[in-house]
């Protein structure tokens, strides 16, 4: 298959501390830790957290499950920490809660955007206002004249597009409609603080993998949103 990544722009993953899980006044061992969270650090915190556990005897479980259920698990006790793509600022002890939470800042990479066209004719270029009308479904087909405007040597297929994105709350998603929003075109929606983007059009998959995986099978021209170039890229998809 014809595999192409579009940068559209860059965020920040970081680690969300609390002791909102209860823990004995006098330590325990072994030591095992609980996090949850966004799935695009996680081949980095996988290998990060092997290491970590073979010179000090703990074991960390990371979970990719997303950035917004991961901070539900803190929230709810369920983590020791979450792990989110979406900003998160600190915040102190009160009444209700026991202890401060504190935001730790972990990686940087960039988010792309895929596409598979073995019918084109050659590489083809988007800016944020096409990406825009595409995943806000004003334009739905390959050859259509806001596309062919911004590739006009490539030879397009009159097939429809298909776009595949998150199907659950992300920072990555979250940190892409900010990007398609940017163009001042974007009809899609941000869902509260829960880095949950309402997608107008679309098929959903889940986390990271998922949309690099989800329409990868060669049966449709798709074109994947919000998507990280992780240190093991998913799905094979080539540069």
């Amino acid at each position: 298959m014809h595999f192409r990544h579009l940068v559209a722009g860059a965020f920040a993953a970081s680690i969300i501390i609390s002791c909102s899980r209860g823990r004995d006044a006098e330590p325990v061992a072994p030591v095992t830790l609980t996090g949850a969270g966004a799935t695009f650090p996680y081949p980095l915190y996988r290998v990060w957290f092997a290491e970590y556990g073979q010179r000090t005897g703990v074991r960390i479980n990371y979970f990719a499950v997303g950035s917004a259920e991961g901070l539900r698990l803190l929230e709810r006790g369920e983590a020791d920490f979450g792990a989110t793509d979406k900003p998160v600022l600190p915040t102190p002890a009160t009444s209700n809660v026991a202890c401060a939470r504190i935001a730790v800042p972990m990686v940087r990479g960039p988010v792309a955007v895929a596409y598979n066209l073995p019918q084109a004719s050659g590489p083809l270029t988007f800016d944020a206002a096409l990406l825009a009308d595409v995943f806000s479904g004003t334009v739905q087909q390959w050859n259509a004249p806001e596309i062919k405007a911004l590739n006009r040597d490539v030879t397009l297929p009159a097939t429809p597009i298909t776009v595949v994105h998150r199907g659950t709350g992300s920072g990555t998603s979250r940190a892409f409609g900010d990007f398609l929003s940017s163009s001042g075109r974007w009809a899609g929606s941000q869902v509260g603080d829960t880095s949950g983007v309402r997608w107008p059009v679309g098929v959903a998959a889940e986390g990271n993998a998922g949309v690099a995986r989800g329409e990868g099978d060669g049966r449709r021209d798709w074109l994947h949103g919000a998507l990280v170039r992780e240190t093991e890229s998913p799905g094979d998809l080539s540069t």
